[in-house]
């Protein structure tokens, strides 16, 4: 079982039966920029609209995974999420790339930083 540390951003996604830990330290954000051509912001609005494909999820969940102390490929993530269903890990990696662009924070709806995670203001 994963020890995610929510101080640290990191999330549990189960994969397999097994609860593993994502952190979206530096270099794992790094890595899967370079490896996607975009930037985090970007990757996230894309993963939001839903044009999304399994091998880039495969490469966030694979960097994270390392970065939480996993011994995960790319392609044993993308197997494990293609096994469990996309519909189960696109929630988890969409507050992966939350918590890398926050710091491992969630942002309140109407803070800064909400809109560009996709957080709707609050009605006051």
């Amino acid at each position: 079982m994963s020890n995610a540390n929510p101080h640290r951003g990191e999330v549990a996604l189960v994969l397999g039966g097994t609860s593993v830990a994502l952190r979206p330290s530096y270099e794992a954000i790094v890595e899967w920029e370079e490896r996607l051509g975009r930037g985090t912001t970007e990757i996230l609005m894309r993963l939001g609209a839903s044009a999304f494909r399994v091998a880039e999820l495969a490469a966030i969940v694979g960097a994270a995974a390392r970065a939480g102390g996993a011994t995960m490929t790319d392609a044993d993530a993308g197997r494990l999420i293609v096994a469990d269903g996309q519909v189960e890990v696109i929630p988890v990696v969409a507050k992966l790339l939350k918590h890398a662009l926050t710091g491992g924070k969630d942002p309140e709806p109407g803070e800064a930083g909400a809109a560009v995670t996709g957080e709707s203001p609050s009605a006051a």
